[in-house]
């Protein structure tokens, strides 16, 4: 199966076989605190799912250096934030992680479950920590009809104007785009929504 869902670096690959060497019990203990992690309130100001005096306890009880312990972290940490930009339902998250990277069945099983379990309220915290300076706030549209430029021609082509409405960081950053689309451009725009729609659903 591909892998093009994560890209597949060395540093990366020595953290998979990192995690390989790890107790299932104990992996699900550390794949479980990232995934609450990455669930935390904006106001919460830290970088790390761990605190300093945690992942001292962590090098003992996994039996590794400060560096490989880091590596765990980023490399658990990188799973779950691809699953959550591709939208991946447990099953498939799992097969990915055995036939695509070579995480062993039984790890593979224990991030899936924690995936699974926590997939909805990830993906919507993410969602909320958008990096992009505007939001989209409403929409609003309208139709218009086009008569054709050629004389010898009757046809009137339709026309919808969208107007969107975008919400920035503060009132004063609040947009509206308005664009034009004919039909072919509508249909290609619905199905697009129509696979996003998809993806949501299938973490539900």
């Amino acid at each position: 199966m591909s892998s093009t869902w994560i890209h597949m670096t060395s540093k990366f690959q020595d953290g998979i076989a990192l995690i390989n060497s790890i107790e299932p019990s104990k992996l699900r203990l550390l794949v479980n605190r990232i995934a609450l992690f990455m669930q935390r309130d904006l106001s919460v100001k830290t970088s790390s799912p761990f605190t300093e005096e945690e992942e001292a306890k962590l090098e003992k009880s996994l039996d590794l250096t400060t560096k490989d312990v880091q590596l765990v972290i980023d490399s658990a940490n990188l799973i779950l934030q691809q699953a959550a930009y591709h939208v991946i339902k447990p099953d498939i998250l799992k097969n990915k992680l055995t036939e695509g990277i070579n995480l062993e069945e039984e790890r593979a099983t224990v991030i899936a479950a924690v995936w699974g379990a926590n997939a909805n309220s990830i993906v919507e915290s993410l969602r909320k920590r958008s990096v992009l300076p505007y939001q989209f706030a409403d929409i609003t549209w309208l139709l218009n009809i086009e008569v054709s430029s050629n004389k010898k021609s009757k046809l009137k082509e339709p026309i919808a104007v969208l107007e969107l409405s975008l919400r920035g960081s503060d009132d004063s950053m609040n947009q509206k785009v308005k664009l034009e689309m004919r039909k072919p451009e509508l249909q290609q725009l619905y199905q697009n929504l129509e696979k996003i729609q998809t993806q949501l659903d299938a973490l539900k």
